[in-house]
């Protein structure tokens, strides 16, 4: 603990090798070694490899409590993040993934809850309650996550989702989801065309979704991902603007601007009829 504070990164890992339990022992039961440590580097900016390493052996030794890692993000990582020049978020970044890692694949002195697969973080992260209900904080480092993991955005899980069905289905309508959004099509435009196991489409998924949301989601995927609104749902066989139309909700504006994107979509009818 006293190495935590003074940041004797030599004596902290040398005790990690000798009595690896000491991670698990906080002051009076609350403090430990690993948010003090963590606290340190935060307030000092010292965001450099070395301390990285020994961050990752104090969370390896003893994964902290959730609540514990919920806080740390909170208070220390994304409050940093706001205020935080450009080549300081880069040195930063992998700091807060990190304990992200540790939000979503640990508990409290346990094994891991989920394969621990960086192709897989933006999934997580996106179905994370927590994760979407700090993005008016969060914003700046989820951008910069999906940038940081663009070669996983076609990466999909076990139920065929990419991170961007994902965002989409869980999405809420503000503007700082909007622009998580953007940010994963303008990294990966293609992920627009890629239908979950279910055979849904992220645009037909938009479309589905609730009343309130689905408007911007579909107008920033045509955007951005123009191919989508000529690729049909693959179980159904139908293009976007047939399913607009099916929708009760959908508004006869909505299916004509839809099938003004894709004129020739309209010959797919006879597909359909048949």
């Amino acid at each position: 603990f006293q190495a935590c504070i003074s940041m004797r990164n030599d004596i902290i890992m040398l005790l990690l090798e000798l009595y690896p339990e000491a991670a698990g022992i906080g002051y009076r039961g609350r403090n430990f070694p690993a948010m003090i440590y963590v606290a340190n580097i935060f307030e000092l900016h010292d965001f450099v490899e070395e301390n990285l390493e020994v961050c990752k052996k104090l969370v390896e030794a003893y994964p902290l409590d959730r609540g514990i890692v919920i806080n740390i993000l909170k208070n220390q990582c994304f409050t940093s993040w706001k205020y935080c020049s450009d080549a300081y978020r880069k040195n930063m970044f992998p700091f807060v993934a990190l304990f992200l890692r540790q939000l979503l694949f640990y508990g409290s002195g346990s094994l891991p809850r989920s394969r621990n697969d960086e192709s897989q973080l933006l999934h997580y992260m996106f179905s994370s309650y927590f994760v979407r209900e700090l993005t008016l904080e969060a914003r700046g480092f989820l951008e910069h996550a999906v940038r940081y993991y663009k070669h996983h955005l076609l990466t999909q899980n076990d139920y065929g989702e990419t991170p961007l069905f994902i965002w989409i289905k869980n999405g809420v309508n503000n503007e700082a989801k909007r622009t998580i959004l953007l940010e994963l099509l303008m990294n990966e435009p293609l992920a627009a065309c890629v239908p979950n196991r279910s055979v849904r489409l992220p645009f037909y998924q938009a479309l589905v979704g609730s009343y309130r949301t689905w408007m911007w989601y579909l107008r920033s995927l045509l955007d951005v991902a123009p191919k989508a609104c000529c690729t049909r749902n693959i179980e159904s066989r139908m293009y976007p603007f047939m399913e607009a139309a099916a929708d009760k909700r959908c508004d006869l504006s909505t299916v004509f601007s839809l099938l003004k994107e894709h004129p020739k979509a309209a010959c797919g009818l006879l597909t359909v009829l048949r």
